[in-house]
């Protein structure tokens, strides 16, 4: 309907209600056509985050998170809110 031109608030309710449950309802391999192995290899990227570790617990925490206590850097579990 939409390719003749019809505006999408002149389909019917019912009609486009249908049209947009259906693809859901379709079995998948009717909608996806998936094949492999595939043959390109995924190198991993740069960081965007600076990682620092707390002197706490020992866990890695990005460096925008990380709080000074005590001249110590530590992560925002371990921080004591004064």
């Amino acid at each position: 309907m939409r390719k003749q031109g019809v505006k999408p608030t002149d389909i019917p309710q019912d009609l486009a209600a249908t049209m947009f449950t259906n693809p859901f309802k379709a079995a998948h391999k009717g909608i996806f056509n998936i094949k492999g192995p595939f043959d390109f290899k995924i190198s991993k990227g740069k960081g965007c985050f600076n990682i620092v570790l707390c002197e706490k617990c020992g866990d890695a925490v990005a460096e925008n998170y990380i709080k000074v206590e005590n001249n110590e850097k530590i992560c925002i579990d371990c921080w004591t809110f004064k």
